[in-house]
Parts: structure tokens; C-alpha cells; sequence
């Protein structure tokens, strides 16, 4: 999803989905910080990164980051969601 972006595959953050024998998603990883409310601020800053931080996101976990005060600014962009009907 983010190849076209050159984004290297260990700078990209998410939770890990647990499957049952048939492939159903069971749960996740409970340990993860994504997996916590403001779970995403809490990674920020174990990032411990410096410099100017920007946000991108589409919900209210990502604007959490700007309510920390750790990004400098923040853009939303809403997902626009279709369906074949």
C-alpha cells in the first residue's frame, strides 16, 4: 500500500492480526502500543524522534498526536469509501 511511496518497511508502525485455522481474524496483538487508547502517542515517543514532526491521518487516534503537542502539524485526510452495489 505504501511501496509507491518509498516508505522503508521498517519505518511502517501497525498491529499484528491473530488467525484462527481457517483464517479468521481472532484477535490481535494486545502488547502493541497501537492496540492502546493514545496508543499512538505512546509509540511517538518511544520513537524518541527529534526535528519537526508532521501528522497525516483520517481519524481521531491520528489527531491525538496533535493534541499531544509532539507533532507540529497535523493534515487530515478523510478516506472516501465506495462500494460496488
Amino acid at each position: 500500500m505504501v511501496t509507491e511511496y518509498h516508505i522503508k518497511k521498517e519505518n511502517i508502525y501497525a498491529n499484528t492480526f491473530k488467525f484462527d485455522d481457517e483464517g479468521n481474524i481472532v484477535g490481535y496483538d494486545r502488547e502493541n502500543p497501537l492496540s492502546k487508547e493514545g496508543g499512538k502517542v505512546i509509540l511517538l515517543k518511544e520513537l524518541k524522534l527529534e526535528g519537526d514532526i508532521y501528522g497525516i491521518g483520517d481519524g481521531y487516534s491520528d489527531f491525538q498526536l496533535k493534541e499531544s503537542g509532539m507533532i507540529k502539524k497535523f493534515l487530515l485526510l478523510p478516506r472516501i469509501l465506495s462500494a460496488n452495489l
